[in-house]
């Protein structure tokens, strides 16, 4: 009975004894110090954030600076070059080519129909074409076209006449004529080549500014300004094609003008080495008063 009362009277002090708060202290302090890293690991990543928006902001402007002031800086020039993998550097070339081949043509072919202009006045002026006619006009022609006819007409002027003289003379244009023309055939293949070699370069930059997809942290306005870069070429190109097809259509108009030219000179000399006198003919003007006063008269 004794021991019963004992071990009861143990167990009650145990169950009315306070119980050790030792467990709940340490987890508050586990959970206080979660929250502080909790907090300065957001802080962090907010932080970063915040840098990672400034750096890309940054980068956009300075990229948009750059495309809006493209022809100040040398390097960018190389930079838009090297983009197409060398394709501006040859459309550079094509352009010098073409430009050296419109200041050639140009001023010959002008210098030529200029020069034949007053020797196919001089020629009109004469009623009949004799050997010291012709001779002086072949002198005065010198190297132009026209040279090639009054030296055909000066040897064949005894033995040739009529048609025999005509077909003479069509020989002597036909052999003229591919060299009133030659290296034109360059420019009609930079009109043609020039923009296919802009949209080539265009394409080979356009992969270049997708590859920037696959870098991580790209940032878009790094693919829209490579998309810039790329059509530069085919801006170029378009150029190219826009110069070479005016001075091309210019220079054919002066090549069928010298054509002109030589069918008057061959007509001219058929007409007045024919034995019979040629009335010189007159100028517009005066055929129109003569008109005018015959209607008059009648």
């Amino acid at each position: 009975m004794r021991l019963y009362a004992a071990r009861h009277s143990t167990a009650l002090r145990e169950i009315s004894a306070p119980r050790p708060v030792v467990d709940n202290v340490l987890l508050s302090r586990i959970v206080g110090v979660y929250n502080l890293w909790l907090l300065s690991a957001m802080s962090d990543r907010r932080r970063s954030d915040t840098n990672l928006s400034h750096n890309r902001a940054r980068t956009c402007c300075n990229r948009s600076r750059e495309t809006v002031e493209p022809n100040l800086s040398y390097s960018y020039i190389v930079h838009l070059a090297n983009y197409s993998d060398g394709v501006l550097y040859v459309l550079a070339a094509l352009l010098l080519l073409a430009l050296g081949v419109m200041i050639d043509r140009f001023w010959s072919l002008r210098s030529t129909l200029m020069r034949g202009r007053g020797l196919i006045h001089e020629t009109a002026g004469h009623s009949r074409l004799t050997h010291a006619d012709l001779s002086a006009l072949l002198r005065k022609a010198g190297t132009l076209p026209e040279a090639a006819l009054l030296d055909t007409a000066i040897r064949h002027l005894d033995t040739a006449s009529g048609d025999t003289m005509a077909n003479r003379l069509d020989e002597s244009i036909m052999l003229i004529a591919p060299l009133l023309d030659r290296r034109l055939w360059i420019l009609d293949t930079a009109v043609t080549l020039a923009p296919l070699l802009g949209l080539f370069g265009t394409i080979i930059g356009m992969f270049h500014a997708f590859s920037v997809l696959a870098q991580p942290g790209h940032a878009p306005a790094d693919v829209t300004a490579g998309v810039a870069d790329a059509l530069v070429a085919t801006a170029f190109g378009i150029f190219i094609a826009m110069l070479g097809l005016a001075a091309f259509n210019a220079l054919s108009n002066q090549v069928r003008l010298i054509l002109h030219q030589l069918d008057s000179m061959k007509i001219m000399i058929c007409n007045r080495t024919d034995g019979s006198e040629m009335v010189p003919p007159r100028s517009p003007g005066a055929a129109g008063r003569a008109v005018s006063g015959e209607m008059a008269r009648v």
